[in-house]
């Protein structure tokens, strides 16, 4: 998981880097953060809680892109799961 630290440039370098040195990364599944998905509802409780409630707030975010757009759910058998980068 990446935080807003990187570009797209620094997340394309570190993915080339890493597929270079452990091949099978085609299944790593690479979290960048996606604003679209930061909904005003979710602004609006970060910054009324003056940033306490952003961590909780993150880790639904995470959970909801794992789910939907990569598949990962308890209980389901990982081979099936594509690697790739997916925002949260």
């Amino acid at each position: 998981m990446l935080g807003k630290g990187f570009s797209e440039a620094e997340i394309a370098e570190l993915r080339q880097t890493i597929s270079q040195t452990e091949p099978k990364t085609n299944k790593t599944v690479w979290l960048v953060p996606d604003d679209e998905k930061f909904s005003l509802g979710m602004k609006v409780k970060a910054m009324a809680s003056a940033g306490m409630l952003l961590p909780g707030l993150i880790a639904e975010r995470v959970k909801a892109s794992l789910r939907d757009e990569v598949g990962l759910v308890k209980g389901k058998d990982l081979e099936k799961v594509e690697g790739g980068i997916f925002g949260f």
